[in-house]
């Protein structure tokens, strides 16, 4: 199982430079996908609002279905308050490796 986090962080100066309504979207390439949780899990979360200079993160657990390399992405919107300006980010983390079982042994007897 693999964990991959976004955080976001406001970086404006002034507290009264609110970034509202976030959303954040994991894109999954094939081969790689959602792993089952006990609680479930989506591809799209809300962040909670931010001030600037305030963060927050979102955390999805992934399973490698097929051995490779990968780079997952995010895409993140929201609204820039007191602008009422929209806005959307892209995201891109590094590459990694999937070895989707290789070197597992299981002996039954």
């Amino acid at each position: 199982m693999y964990e991959a986090t976004l955080i976001v962080y406001n970086n404006a100066g002034s507290q009264t430079i609110v970034a509202k309504d976030l959303v954040a979207d994991l894109v999954l390439p094939s081969g790689i996908s959602l792993a089952d949780t006990y609680q479930g899990q989506s591809l799209s979360r809300k962040l909670n609002d931010l001030k600037g200079g305030e963060s927050d993160s979102a955390t999805w657990y992934l399973r490698g279905d097929a051995a490779g390399s990968y780079q997952l992405q995010a895409l993140m919107h929201g609204t820039l308050q007191p602008f009422n300006e929209e806005f959307a980010c892209q995201f891109e983390s590094n590459e990694f490796e999937v070895t989707a079982g290789q070197g597992l042994v299981l002996t039954i007897q």
